[in-house]
């Protein structure tokens, strides 16, 4: 690959435009001004990397970063690029820190932290774990008179009760109707870490903050 110019051009960040990661000893920039001398013979151009999954910033996947429940910005960047194998550009880092904000895998230590932050403030910008949330006493709510059903399902029940959904739907035209769904994860030995970090982040796609616990 090739770019024409020198110093001071500009590389854009994501797959979808296509466009270029450069990478130069400790350097890692894609979608960011390139500083002057960094654009060297030495330099390697090359596909945007895939963005950081949310289960990748957390102390089970990189607990290098973490020590006693917190980490900063900068420290989770150095341990992602450790375990990719190659320092990664700080926009991939930042918006994975971001959407593990939003998605509640990570939360800022300080609410008054500026964030999101450049590269020079990331040392500077602390995290820790989420505040656990309590489950509530399940009770039964239901209005006198309401009916229910529970059933332990196996993988291929869930996918024949989701075909049925729809003429569930149909039927309880009218009436008030609740799925409630509890999944249950153990066994001996236990989890893998990153087989809980793998199934939570899929449980996250389809409710915000879900997750096994």
């Amino acid at each position: 690959m090739s770019c024409a110019g020198g110093g001071g051009g500009r590389f854009g960040g994501g797959r979808a435009g296509g466009i270029l990661w450069l990478t130069n000893g400790t350097a890692s920039l894609c979608g960011e001004t390139v500083p002057p001398g960094v654009l060297t013979p030495g330099a390697v151009l090359q596909a945007p990397p895939d963005p950081v999954a949310v289960s990748d910033l957390t102390a089970e996947a990189v607990p290098e970063a973490w020590r006693d429940g917190a980490s900063t910005a900068l420290g989770i960047s150095a341990a992602l690029s450790h375990k990719f194998g190659k320092p990664l550009p700080w926009p991939a880092v930042r918006d994975a820190l971001d959407a593990g904000i939003r998605g509640r895998w990570i939360a800022l230590a300080d609410e008054r932290a500026p964030w999101p932050c450049e590269f020079a403030e990331a040392g500077k910008v602390f995290f820790r774990a989420p505040a656990p949330v309590r489950p509530e006493p399940v009770e039964d709510k239901r209005d006198p008179g309401a009916l229910a059903a529970e059933a332990t399902l196996s993988a291929d029940g869930i996918q024949d009760l989701a075909d049925q959904v729809p003429d569930i739907l149909k039927a309880a035209v009218g009436h008030g109707l609740e799925f409630r769904v509890r999944i249950a994860l153990g066994g001996d030995p236990p989890p893998a870490p990153d087989a809980l970090a793998r199934i939570n982040a899929l449980l996250a796609k389809a409710s915000e903050g879900w997750k096994l616990k």
